[in-house]
């Protein structure tokens, strides 16, 4: 028995790990920034946001532990994804997982502001400043996060066993974060949220990869396929 595994096999074990991993990430999204975080943060309110951080410090701590499961997540999806894209375009696909990657790093970055937020809970207008510094920096690392999502989306398009909705939808998503990131860093008082509606394409990206990336048929040079 040749204990060497196939391309093929590859590929479809790097599928599940990514589609395990994104879906995790979606637990651990919403766990972080829905229920964790977001509702501890009153905007404009810095003595309201360090009572709040003060009060739920453990929810807090949790919330900063999930979205840092999420950064690594992120880097685990980008190496994941580059075997699949890689058979469409192999330089795109390189491209597409560094920026990823470069994404989660910075979104770190982001979240070590909320760790200095939580160590400083007795000096609210610093509390508020690092909050809000998080925030510029998340949506600032979001624009790389929306042309990896566009690089994606174009792969998808371009692949024969890639669903074309997949990839549009994926397209959509990347323009989304594209343009809310450059809106809300640039643009004084923006109040778009395109991005809102990504999570479809990442939802469609979740189903494919686990329930027909896993059984990929890939064409090999002689014709068969493996």
């Amino acid at each position: 028995m040749n204990a060497t595994a196939s391309p093929a096999q590859n590929i479809r074990r790097s599928n599940l790990i990514a589609g395990l991993a994104l879906l995790l990430m979606a637990v651990l999204a919403a766990f972080g920034n829905l229920i964790a975080i977001d509702p501890l943060i009153v905007p404009d309110e810095a003595a309201a946001t360090a009572e709040n951080f003060l009060a739920s410090n453990g929810l807090l701590w949790a919330g900063i532990g999930a979205l840092t499961v999420v950064a690594a997540l992120d880097v685990i999806v980008a190496i994941t994804l580059l075997p699949l894209l890689s058979l469409v375009n192999r330089r795109l696909a390189v491209i597409a997982t560094v920026l990823r990657i470069l994404y989660a790093a910075l979104f770190l970055v982001a979240i070590a502001q909320l760790v200095v937020a939580a160590l400083n809970t007795q000096t609210p207008q610093a509390t508020l400043a690092v909050t809000e510094l998080f925030t510029m920096i998340w949506q600032a690392a979001l624009v790389l996060f929306g042309v990896h999502l566009l690089l994606v989306g174009y792969l998808a398009v371009r692949s024969p066993m890639l669903w074309t909705i997949l990839g549009v939808l994926l397209v959509v998503a990347g323009l989304g974060y594209v343009i809310d990131g450059v809106g809300n860093v640039a643009i004084a008082g923006y109040s778009g949220n395109i991005a809102q509606f990504a999570f479809v394409g990442e939802v469609v990206l979740i189903v494919w990869l686990l329930a027909r990336g896993t059984r990929l048929s890939i064409p090999t040079q002689e014709g068969t396929r493996a």
